[in-house]
């Protein structure tokens, strides 16, 4: 197995694309309609996500984010869930760049390239993970649907989409990385556990930003100024932590039990190209 196939980092163009993401958009304030308390604003609710994510399983997850969206959100169905596959999850996005031909470049044509990616990257980490975590085709189809509720808001809110599919771009990037070697992904316990955790948050993630952006973008006419990274930092940060696990893990499998000095060494030699 060749050393850039486990690395974090993605090529120069790519990460270069996502760097220039903006970061501000909306306005941070009390969520309602029961996803506040009134008071707290939505990083207040969010503070203790690592203690939250840490006692879900993805099979817990998928039960709940599936009634929420069945419930919440009026252009889901249960049964639209169930038939959403990748293939109409691309026809949805090239039907929404016909109907709105957008310029190349502009926040609506990153938004569907940036939405497709990260679709495709989706669909090939769930099938990668689904002999060993049965519920990862489940999860997927949320993340689908969530991201095609995102998408019918349209290209009137495509600058405030834009921050929210470029943070998905971002973790379409790490996942595409780990898919490399995929066949590692189920070579240990630790490997396969740590597989489902990510899943699992990329899942509650794409949930979270789906309502808070539903309820702010149309409930005001106004865009206004948001920090996306303090509103849903902690999710992020936790979904690297155990991709990063799974990236040592793999190091680890592939070098042999006796080798844990060895692989830490190389991956400290790696450092200024493994960054993600």
């Amino acid at each position: 197995m060749g050393n850039e196939s486990l690395t974090n980092g993605h090529s120069h163009e790519m990460a270069g694309k996502a760097t220039r993401v903006p970061e501000k958009i909306l306005t941070t304030k009390p969520l309602e309609n029961g996803l506040g308390d009134g008071g707290a604003s939505y990083h207040d609710n969010y503070a203790n996500y690592e203690a939250d994510e840490t006692t879900a399983s993805l099979q817990e997850s998928v039960i709940i984010v599936r009634r929420k969206f069945v419930n919440e959100l009026d252009d889901v169905e249960d049964s639209s869930i169930e038939s959403v596959v990748i293939e109409n999850v691309l026809e949805f996005i090239e039907r929404q760049r016909l109907i709105h031909m957008p310029h190349r470049g502009s926040h609506w044509d990153k938004v569907l390239k940036w939405a497709e990616f990260f679709a495709l990257q989706v669909s090939r980490y769930a099938a990668a993970a689904e002999p060993f975590a049965s519920e990862s085709k489940a999860a997927a189809k949320l993340i689908w649907t969530a991201s095609k509720s995102l998408l019918n808001l349209g290209p009137d809110n495509a600058m405030a989409l834009e921050v929210a599919f470029g943070q998905f771009y971002r973790l379409g990037l790490s996942i595409s990385s780990l898919l490399r070697d995929s066949t590692l992904l189920s070579a240990s316990n630790e490997i396969r556990r740590e597989v489902g955790q990510t899943l699992n948050i990329v899942l509650l993630l794409v949930r979270d930003v789906t309502f808070y952006y539903r309820l702010r973008l149309r409930s005001s006419a106004q865009e206004t100024s948001f920090d996306f990274n303090g509103a849903f930092g902690g999710q992020i940060a936790s979904f690297q932590k155990h991709k990063n696990h799974i990236v040592d893990a793999m190091w680890k499998q592939a070098l042999g039990d006796g080798a844990a000095t060895e692989y830490r060494v190389l991956r400290r030699w790696l450092n200024p190209y493994d960054e993600n």
